[in-house]
Parts: structure tokens; C-alpha cells; sequence
């Protein structure tokens, strides 16, 4: 929540290499994210005009997310619980 307004409050996630499911989280998270990330990239297009996603660029990622969701949810169904680990160990 933000204010009086009934916003969650959400941040992008940075792709992490030794955690198995970061690419489909940081993509997860950009879909709920894609209309602020848009004006984001609207309001700075002088410094990120090539980093713009483009609508084919946000299907991709749909396309993408899907394609990937199966293997998130295995992964979670297969993993250990690690105490110490920020990310999770099998």
C-alpha cells in the first residue's frame, strides 16, 4: 500500500546466477511491473532509447514466462531446505 492509494509496492529483480529460478522471477516481476517500466523508459528515453522494450520484446517475455513456469515449479517441488542459503539448495 502507498499512501491512501491502494498501490503494492513493487521493485524489479536482478537476475542471479547460482539461483535456479532468478530469470523467471525477474521476468515475473517485469510483467507486474511493465506499465511503470514503459513510462520509466518513456520519461528517460534520451538515455535508454535502445534498452526501450518494444510490445514484441513484452510478448517474448510472456512467451518466455510460460515456457519457463513448468521448470520453476519443479525446481520448487524438488528443493531442499537449506537454513543458511539465500537461495534455496536441492
Amino acid at each position: 500500500m502507498y499512501g491512501d492509494l491502494e498501490i503494492e509496492l513493487l521493485t524489479v529483480i536482478a537476475d542471479i546466477t547460482t539461483c535456479w529460478n532468478s530469470i523467471y522471477s525477474m521476468i515475473e516481476q517485469a510483467m507486474k511491473l511493465k506499465d511503470p517500466l514503459d513510462l520509466f523508459a518513456i520519461w528517460h528515453s534520451d538515455n535508454i532509447k535502445l534498452d526501450q522494450l518494444t510490445l514484441d520484446d513484452w510478448e517474448k517475455l510472456t512467451w518466455i514466462l510460460a515456457l519457463l513456469k513448468p521448470f520453476h515449479e519443479l525446481t520448487l517441488h524438488m528443493e531442499g531446505r537449506a537454513k543458511d542459503g539465500k537461495c534455496r539448495s536441492v
